[in-house]
């Protein structure tokens, strides 16, 4: 596994972290940081990345730091 692939999966981990801490639905979620629920579904699955402004948007709205969730700092 290479560094790319490994940051990766640490990111969905935390990614994960959060949604799974709010306890409410992923179409919940999904709405509450502005994406359809099949664009977050790819997202949490790995097909996506999460990107700068969807890590802004959690931050935003449930209050963890976006630098945290991309960097794990």
């Amino acid at each position: 596994m290479n560094e790319a692939d490994q940051k990766k999966i640490e990111v969905l981990g935390r990614l994960k972290k959060v949604f799974e801490s709010t306890g409410i639905s992923s179409r919940a979620f999904s709405k509450s940081i502005g994406l359809k629920p099949t664009s977050f579904h790819k997202v949490l699955t790995g097909v996506a990345g999460l990107t700068t402004p969807l890590a802004n948007s959690i931050e935003l709205n449930h209050g963890y730091r976006s630098d945290w969730l991309l960097s794990g700092k």
